[in-house]
């Protein structure tokens, strides 16, 4: 049985999460910081690959994959505007201590 989760952001949340993209935005300004982003995501995939993960996790990593996958390919061709959205959303999803911490059981990323 399927079952969906709701949940309100505060004021708060919301400014701690801008501090979060706000953060992205300056670490993707660098190529090199772009290219340790691809390769930290692309890390954290392949860890994950050895933990028992819930299956919606499994699924969205493997969509993952494929977003990270975008950012290295050129025949893709993204535009800068669209390759900062993709390398700004992995930053997030590297980031440990998001607005979701990956230690909170069953709805971090990586439950410990």
């Amino acid at each position: 049985m399927p079952l969906d989760i709701t949940f309100t952001l505060s004021d708060q949340d919301l400014e701690r999460f801008q501090a979060i993209v706000n953060k992205a935005k300056t670490a993707i300004a660098d190529s090199q910081n772009a290219e340790a982003i691809e390769a930290a995501a692309r890390q954290l995939i392949t860890d994950s690959k050895t933990s028992e993960l819930p299956e919606f996790i499994a699924d969205r990593l493997a969509k993952l994959e494929v977003i990270i996958d975008m950012v290295a390919d050129e025949e893709w061709q993204l535009s800068d505007a669209d390759r900062e959205r993709v390398l700004g959303a992995l930053v997030y999803f590297c980031d440990p201590e998001d607005l979701i911490p990956d230690h909170i059981p069953g709805l971090g990323f990586l439950d410990p």
